[in-house]
């Protein structure tokens, strides 16, 4: 440990999402042997849908700060004395609550390296927090940015200099572990084998939209399109308001919300098409995921999607809430569907080049390292 660089990696929560999911692969796959690696929490939470099994720490060095606020006093010195305790050399952060919390303890702990991780476009942060953030990049080493879109908004809207942003893709793991074949999986999902799945995965929340498939769905059937099924999986508050909109519809046979959060991506094996609806992405980490399985991709134009769809090989995209444009994509893809089968391998190299590399995101922390504390 003497000679390991101990870093504190620090989020709000450990609930499945996005940029939770990626904090967990930058701390499995970051080098042991060179950094002494802990997790910090500023919450707890009990909700079944979390990502501890698949941290890979034991658990003294995944800690909990038992944060009930954002400014909770006592939370906020138990955080202040373990990065004393531990002599933590870099504080790397992501989410808004745990940057700015993590900053001002860092400061007064003495912490040599702090960085923290833009991972959208927030357009509804208010002005308090566009200032504390503002206020909080003089003493902030680097942002890293998901995107250059990422970049070029946080870096406008919050009047930073672009000198302080490095581009670090998401680093992603994208591959599926196989728990479904598609025949049976379709099989036990009410699915036709030879019927042509459009399906998302993700967080059930405004942001992500997925009423939007449901919208395309009915339009598309309502024109009288056959043998097209939609998949949407993942958990979250707009749940039951998805289904009762499904059942409503009269679309129950056709689209299938699937609460199984754990396993959201397995279920790729079920799709040929992945449809992202969102009215923001950083990088969109699912559409990877499923680019990577060989999934075509028909995508909200927000955030990093154009940097990864921009030359049309690996998806089209359509504006968001576009409803129409949407159900006309779909329904081409189904047209379409040999000449998309046979540009899988394409869709995957374009999903992996898109990903982050854990050896660019140790360079920059090695660098960093070398030239503050070395």
């Amino acid at each position: 440990m003497e000679n390991k660089i101990p870093i504190l990696f620090i989020t709000n929560k450990l609930l499945i999402g996005g940029a939770e999911q990626v904090i967990v692969n930058q701390i499995n796959l970051l080098d042991k042997e060179k950094f002494a690696v802990y997790l910090g929490l500023l919450y707890t939470t009990n909700k079944p849908n979390n990502l501890y099994f698949k941290v890979k720490l034991n658990n003294e060095y995944i800690v909990h700060f038992c944060f009930n606020k954002l400014f909770a006093g006592r939370a906020f010195w138990r955080l202040v004395k373990f990065l004393k305790k531990k002599k933590i050399a870099i504080v790397f952060s992501s989410l808004f609550e745990a940057n700015l919390v993590s900053r001002l303890a860092a400061l007064m702990a003495g912490v040599k390296i702090k960085i923290i991780t833009e991972q959208s476009c927030y357009f509804n942060k208010s002005r308090w927090q566009i200032w504390a953030d503002k206020f909080l990049s003089y003493f902030t080493d680097v942002i890293l940015g998901v995107s250059e879109e990422v970049i070029e908004f946080t870096s406008r809207q919050e009047k930073i200099s672009r000198k302080k942003f490095r581009l670090m893709r998401q680093i992603s793991d994208l591959q599926l572990a196989g728990v479904f074949a598609k025949k049976s999986l379709r099989q036990s999902l009410g699915i036709p084998e030879n019927a042509f799945v459009a399906m998302t995965h993700g967080r059930f929340s405004p942001e992500k939209a997925q009423h939007r498939i449901i919208k395309a769905a009915e339009k598309i059937i309502g024109q009288g399109e056959k043998g097209i099924y939609f998949l949407i999986v993942g958990n979250g508050v707009l749940e039951e308001e998805m289904r009762a909109e499904i059942k409503a519809k009269n679309l129950e046979n056709f689209v299938k919300v699937i609460a199984d959060a754990k396993r959201a991506k397995e279920y790729l094996a079920a799709g040929d098409i992945f449809l992202l609806t969102s009215d923001r992405e950083g990088s969109p980490v699912a559409m990877l995921e499923a680019m990577n399985a060989g999934l075509f991709a028909v995508a909200s134009a927000v955030g990093g999607v154009p940097d990864v769809l921009g030359d049309g090989a690996g998806g089209i995209m359509v504006k968001p809430g576009d409803i129409g444009a949407l159900a006309e994509k779909i329904v081409w893809c189904r047209d379409h569907k040999d000449l998309l089968a046979g540009k899988k391998e394409i869709i995957k190299e374009i999903a992996r080049k898109n990903s982050g590399d854990i050896r660019e995101l140790e360079a920059i922390l090695l660098d960093l390292w070398r030239k503050k504390a070395g």
